[in-house]
């Protein structure tokens, strides 16, 4: 008796099965494409982004972040600024 027309062979299950992984992927590369961030920076945020990735701060840059936070005075500011600067000139 034959079938009623419902029936698959193996190669049709596989094939339907593989177009629709594939197909599935597809979208999902696609959506991955399409809502990655840029990876160049807008003008002018280039150094902003780069300090962000690195994390490292100068020793200058975090004594002026503590100034701002009002963690030390002018006075302590100063001091260490030219602590720095003298050791500095020592290592030349």
């Amino acid at each position: 008796m034959m079938g009623d027309g419902f029936e698959y062979s193996a190669m049709g299950y596989n094939a339907n099965g593989i177009f629709w992984i594939l197909l599935i992927i597809l979208f999902i590369w696609l959506y991955s494409v399409l809502t990655a961030k840029t990876k160049t920076p807008e003008p002018g945020q280039k150094d902003y982004n780069n300090k962000l990735k690195n994390n490292v701060s100068s020793p200058v840059e975090i004594l002026e972040k503590r100034l701002a936070e009002g963690k030390i005075d002018i006075k302590e500011f100063n001091r260490r600024l030219a602590h720095m600067k003298k050791d500095s000139s020592k290592e030349k």
